[in-house]
């Protein structure tokens, strides 16, 4: 992965560090600074992207389903709860 990374910085160098003028201000920000971040994250990163990988008598799935599954239902009963209280605040008052 990091070798693929090297190779998209080599093609894109130049887009990665181009800079957008500004008139009347002496501020010069990346034009693109959402992939900068982007490879920038990648590149720091690194070290953790497939660390499931590493450890597979752990069985850690690939993707964040379950959890995502797993926050949705929190966030339901968390919504019904705030719901109730709201129906108790309101009725009190």
């Amino acid at each position: 992965m990091k070798r693929m990374l090297d190779l998209f910085l080599k093609a894109h160098h130049k887009e990665l560090n181009e800079r957008t003028i500004i008139l009347g201000s002496n501020r010069r920000p990346y034009t693109h600074a959402k992939l900068r971040s982007a490879y920038g994250s990648l590149l720091r990163n690194l070290p953790y992207l497939y660390t499931y990988q590493d450890f597979p008598e752990l069985h850690i799935p690939n993707t964040t389903n379950s959890l995502d599954g797993f926050f949705n239902a929190l966030k339901v009963a968390c919504e019904c709860s705030s719901r109730f209280a709201r129906r108790q605040k309101n009725e009190n008052y």
